[in-house]
């Protein structure tokens, strides 16, 4: 038969003091939640933003979105043979997407009057082309 021993670190009496590792143990079970602490109280601080203007592709939609502050120039065109369609908004240029994943198009001005143009060729391609005002 083998003789267990008690490891002091476990066990103490009244008249031995306890290292500061003990009383880390020993108080861990009186704290709420497992000895976890709450933190200070924070906030989560948020600004908004104006529209960016531009072309944009979502994988179905191509939209074009236009300033809000000043009138736009917004046009959707194909290029020569008709495969790929891309969007411009106020000269600056969005990435050529192939016309087989286009499904929509959504044209975003803002509160000024607006020039838009479509290639003809686009229409009857794609499943809908909205035009909003911002």
């Amino acid at each position: 038969m083998t003789r267990q021993r008690n490891n002091p670190r476990h066990f103490s009496n009244a008249s031995q003091p306890l290292s500061a590792r003990d009383r880390r143990q020993s108080s861990r079970g009186s704290e709420p939640h497992g000895g976890l602490q709450s933190l200070e109280a924070r906030r989560l601080m948020s600004a908004s933003i104006d529209a960016v203007a531009g072309s944009f592709f979502d994988g179905q939609a191509l939209r074009l979105q236009g300033s809000l502050q000043t009138a736009n120039e917004m046009r959707v065109e194909l290029d020569r043979d008709g495969s790929h369609v891309r969007g411009v908004v106020n000269g600056n240029a969005g990435e050529w997407q192939s016309m087989a994943f286009v499904r929509r198009i959504r044209i975003d001005g803002g509160d000024h009057l607006d020039t838009v143009s479509i290639d003809n060729r686009v229409m009857g391609r794609v499943s809908g082309v909205e035009v909003a005002q911002s």
